[in-house]
């Protein structure tokens, strides 16, 4: 009815109102935040106008915030189904579509009916962002997934790597140190691609957890997930970027193996932090 429609937009208009503050706040007061910032720029990679910016992610997702806008172009305009079906994916906002769209989308290209490309923006899931910290946590983490976009050049949909996942494959029968050290020199000599290539993704979540204080030892003590002993922050990593890999239709099978396969040398890996950053 209008008036439930009229009450959800107040209510999300207060929602947007206090994530523009902490927005706000962490341009203006977080260093961690103007240091990335600063790090995009100065590898010429300049944030464009609107990167960053508090959405309505609907009722359903329940994340803090995401990375990136797939625009789909449609090719192939003799079939009016997919046609339509296109421009109803586009239509919806980013960070309401669902895994389901994006294996659409991916299938729609690998069958020559689209094009995909990646628009580099965050967002903030306004409804969602639950305090200040919440919301520059959440930022940091988007923040290193724009980093690691941008000193490799990827192109993370239309660039596959395939070789990574035969190299894991393959030198799995080694030891894990080795595997993992292959892995990460093949990762960074390459343009990466999460989107296709899973090692590549497990390894910019497991950077963006790990850097961005999201799994701060006191945040998951609270959370009644982390008991006083060493290796919680690892195993919280690893948590996280599994339930983000998740999400990827081409990943989820094996995502615990693309994990284990990363975690060594990306969890090690601080750029362009010369240390591990304390944002508490």
């Amino acid at each position: 009815s209008s008036t439930t429609t009229t009450a959800r937009e107040k209510e999300q208009a207060k929602f947007k109102a206090t994530c523009d503050k902490h927005l706000q706040s962490a341009l203006s007061r977080n260093m961690t935040v103007r240091f990335l910032l600063d790090k995009l720029r100065g590898m010429n990679c300049p944030p464009p106008p609107g990167f960053l910016r508090c959405v309505d992610c609907g009722d359903h997702k329940m994340a803090g915030g995401g990375f990136g806008m797939i625009q789909e172009e449609i090719v192939d305009t003799t079939t009016r189904s997919h046609d339509e079906e296109t421009k109803r994916r586009m239509a919806t906002p980013q960070c309401q579509r669902t895994p389901e769209d994006l294996r659409k989308a991916l299938e729609a290209q690998e069958a020559g009916k689209s094009k995909l490309k990646l628009v580099p923006e965050i967002y903030l899931c306004q409804q969602h962002v639950r305090n200040e910290t919440h919301a520059h946590q959440s930022i940091v983490h988007e923040l290193i997934h724009a980093i690691d976009m941008c000193r490799t050049k990827m192109d993370p949909i239309n660039l596959t790597c395939a070789g990574a996942s035969f190299l894991c494959v393959w030198c799995g029968i080694f030891s894990q140190r080795l595997c993992s050290l292959i892995v990460f020199l093949f990762l960074f000599s390459t343009k990466m691609d999460p989107i296709n290539n899973c090692i590549h993704m497990a390894c910019t979540e497991i950077r963006a957890e790990n850097l961005s204080g999201e799994c701060d030892a006191f945040r998951e003590y609270m959370a009644g997930r982390a008991k006083p002993f060493a290796g919680h922050g690892q195993v919280c990593v690893k948590r996280r970027a599994a339930l983000s890999l998740q999400a990827n239709p081409n990943c989820r099978d094996r995502v615990h193996e693309y994990i284990d396969a990363a975690m060594e040398r990306c969890f090690e890996d601080t750029f362009p932090f010369d240390r591990h950053p304390n944002l508490r």
